[in-house]
């Protein structure tokens, strides 16, 4: 069954819910259509995987290749880091085309962007060491409201880079960079 679109309203009053209750998280963003556990194969988890289903040979590569719908493949787990490194980038890169331009006070604009800024540097730094938690994600979530409610961002383009940083398909700290690239683009 298909999850309806979402409302601007509708994840409006799912960020101002999960503010006040956060410990709540996986019932509010669920009642949003935002699932919290995903199919996407994480950096994080990439060199386990490939590990463990064998990934140290080419034969081992491209079986595990195959499970995934791989094409492109590389010659050891640390190939399967830097190549899934690579699609979060990717992946960045083509939500950033998704989301379109809307009106946002300058003052208020360049306060984000510096608060965008400063969130990439410091969940960059907890990537490096494993240490990203669900409140960094909760707290991705808040920070996008006046995005949202600007219409920097469309209801349907929000919440697909919220399931994309709660499922781990894209670094928290390429989604905090690419919040602020929107606003630095967004004339």
């Amino acid at each position: 069954m298909a999850t309806p679109k979402p409302t601007k309203e509708k994840l409006l009053q799912m960020i101002d819910r999960l503010e006040r209750n956060p410990e709540d998280k996986i019932r509010i963003l669920g009642d949003t259509g935002i699932t919290l556990i995903g199919a996407g194969l994480g950096v994080a988890a990439s060199s386990v995987i490939a590990t463990t289903a064998g990934a140290t040979s080419i034969f081992g590569i491209t079986t595990v290749a195959s499970w995934l719908g791989v094409t492109a493949i590389a010659a050891t787990p640390v190939g399967w880091v830097v190549g899934c490194a690579t699609a979060a980038g990717a992946l960045a890169y083509g939500v950033s085309r998704l989301i379109h331009n809307g009106g946002l006070a300058e003052g208020r604009k360049k306060e984000l962007i510096q608060k965008y800024k400063e969130d990439a540097k410091q969940i960059e730094i907890k990537e490096n060491s494993n240490g990203v938690t669900d409140l960094d994600k909760t707290n991705f979530v808040l920070s996008i409201r006046d995005l949202i409610e600007k219409d920097i961002i469309s209801p349907e383009d929000a919440t697909k880079l919220i399931n994309y940083v709660e499922q781990g398909k894209i670094f928290l700290s390429h989604a905090y960079k690419l919040l602020k690239n929107l606003l630095e683009e967004n004339k």
